[in-house]
């Protein structure tokens, strides 16, 4: 008898880490505005929903992406995202898998970036076009503070 409580209440705790936010969904509605911070927290099996967003900052490797320069040049250029995210509830509520969109929105807007440079400017400033991409509020829609690229 007494090992039944112990079972149940093992099932239904949720450990939220000092770096991390749950946001609680309970019969898939969003509860509340703001997401969970660190402790322990307590869901109903079956009817609460407990998803974690990790607020360290992330980095994804971008790959190899053809660029065609404004001179006609085919280049490949890689990079890597550095992301942070600050609103958790709003990256959960709003992103479906925040990763893979910001990968994506990260090689799209380096081809876009390269793109309308000259290979010449592109060798000889190489600073230059570093800068060119990082984009601190490059997706706001994304909801992460910051993302920067290095290639």
């Amino acid at each position: 008898m007494l090992c039944l409580p112990v079972i149940t209440a093992d099932l239904g705790s949720q450990l939220v880490h000092d770096y991390e936010r749950a946001v609680l969904f309970k019969l898939g509605k969003m509860q509340g505005k703001d997401a969970k911070g660190p402790g322990v927290y307590f869901t109903v099996p079956c009817i609460d929903t407990f998803v974690k967003m990790d607020l360290r900052t992330t980095s994804l490797d971008i790959p190899p992406q053809e660029v065609l320069t404004r001179d006609a040049v085919t280049l490949s250029v890689d990079a890597v995202v550095y992301y942070r995210v600050t609103e958790p509830t709003a990256a959960v509520g709003g992103v479906r898998h925040l990763a893979q969109s910001v990968r994506l929105v990260a090689g799209t807007s380096l081809r876009s970036a390269m793109g309308v440079r000259e290979l010449q400017d592109l060798l000889s400033d190489r600073q230059s076009a570093a800068k060119a991409t990082q984009v601190p509020d490059l997706v706001p829609h994304l909801y992460s503070d910051n993302m920067s690229r290095d290639g």
